[in-house]
């Protein structure tokens, strides 16, 4: 698992997560603070279709907010097509253009 320091939205230096140990899912914690700020996404592959799919959790352990519409065979277009998603948004309270900055900023949590 690899962690990351970044700046949060509020400008607080906290630790955001990528964890690759399940090759068919990438989990990326960007906000793992559990006072209403947390923030996670998850990048899966769906072998059936052959396609990522991508999910939102504002809670740990809580099934995920939402699922995004996008499909594709990409990881990197996956992870693009989040960060678009949440850019120019507040998704509950968060900054989505926070967000979307800092996911595409972990730009080394691509599969290799």
């Amino acid at each position: 698992m690899a962690r990351v320091r970044v700046v949060a939205a509020d400008r607080t230096q906290i630790e955001a997560t990528v964890d690759r140990r399940d090759p068919s899912a990438v989990e990326v914690v960007l906000d793992p603070r559990r006072d209403g700020r947390y923030l996670a996404l998850m990048f899966h592959w769906r072998e059936g279709e052959r396609t990522y799919g991508v999910s939102v959790w504002i809670e740990p352990l809580a099934s995920p907010q939402v699922v995004l519409p996008f499909q594709g065979p990409d990881f990197a277009e996956a992870v693009d097509a989040a960060a678009d998603w949440f850019d120019g948004t507040d998704y509950h309270g968060r900054d989505g253009t926070w967000a979307a900055r800092t996911l595409r900023e972990l730009a080394e949590l691509r599969p290799k």
